[in-house]
């Protein structure tokens, strides 16, 4: 694991008026904040903290907790004096739970942001106005198919104005809405496999 030095700032009450830039000097091989022109004036102490990092772990299921180890020494860095040490440690009850929770949410936010994603593409081929009438478009053209005196107004006008009888119109309305519905299922049934897989 590669090594880190820096300098940080302790709680400790000291005069300490220093620049960075004499810091660098001073230190050449441990970084300085870069924040540190804003303490320029203030009461405080710097020390050299060696912080080599937590070790590899997946967040899902385990947490990592750090201290301060003081009296710590290296040959090669005589002015670092104290060293952040890390351990990592299972999750377990109301965390464990809490990060499954949130975990199992932003799965299900994924897979519904891809749902609307693709229902979007299946709509790109329809008109608004023939998704939002195709209820009552497909209750006239089945009324129709199966009685031709059935009453259907919405059909009755769409044959007057555009030419067609309505045989070709009822035919056409169920050809194109069992497309979409097809179509939209499909979707549906990908969300629904995608869900169950996750355990959602």
């Amino acid at each position: 694991m590669q090594k880190t030095y820096r300098a940080e700032f302790s709680d400790k009450t000291k005069q300490y008026p220093i620049t960075r830039r004499e810091l660098q000097v001073r230190y050449p091989r441990v970084s300085v904040p870069k924040n540190l022109d804003n303490f320029q004036h203030s009461e405080c102490t710097l020390v050299c903290v060696a912080d080599f990092g937590p070790p590899s772990y997946d967040p899902d299921t385990h947490k990592v907790e750090r201290w301060k180890i003081v009296s710590y020494s290296d040959p090669s860095y005589p002015e670092v004096s104290e060293r952040w040490d890390y351990k990592v440690k299972p999750l377990a009850g109301p965390e464990r739970a809490q990060r499954e929770a949130l975990i199992n949410a932003q799965e299900a936010q994924i897979i519904d942001h891809e749902l609307e994603l693709e229902l979007k593409a299946v709509k790109a081929g329809y008109q608004d106005v023939e998704i939002e009438t195709w209820d009552q478009q497909m209750l006239e053209a089945k009324a129709y198919l199966a009685d031709s005196n059935a009453t259907v107004p919405m059909l009755d006008a769409m044959a007057a104005e555009s030419g067609d009888s309505k045989t070709v119109l009822a035919n056409s309305i169920m050809t194109k809405a069992n497309a979409f519905a097809a179509a939209a299922g499909a979707v549906l049934g990908r969300k629904r496999k995608k869900r169950k897989n996750k355990g959602l």
